[in-house]
């Protein structure tokens, strides 16, 4: 994993330029992922996040998040504004 990556101790509120308090709790945690593998259904979208190894010719899923089609739309949204940025 690269390092600075994982950061589980970080537990400080995040800033946010909308004026709402965001907090992370203490189990909050960051992860490294290199592979999203996607599956969809009438009402959501379920993002399963893995790592692979080519090396040993694997891959590992660590988390999943599901999310509505709504903010689906939102997150592809902002990817097009960061990738064209970048």
């Amino acid at each position: 994993m690269p390092k600075g990556i994982d950061s589980e101790t970080d537990s400080k509120p995040a800033k946010n330029n909308d004026n709402w308090q965001v907090e992370r709790p203490d189990d909050f945690i960051s992860r490294y992922t290199n592979n999203v593998h996607l599956q969809t259904s009438a009402w959501d979208m379920k993002m399963l996040f893995g790592e692979i190894d080519v090396g040993e010719n694997s891959m590992s899923q660590h988390t999943s998040m599901n999310l509505p089609w709504r903010q689906v739309k939102i997150l592809a949204y902002l990817l097009q504004v960061h990738e064209i940025s970048h």
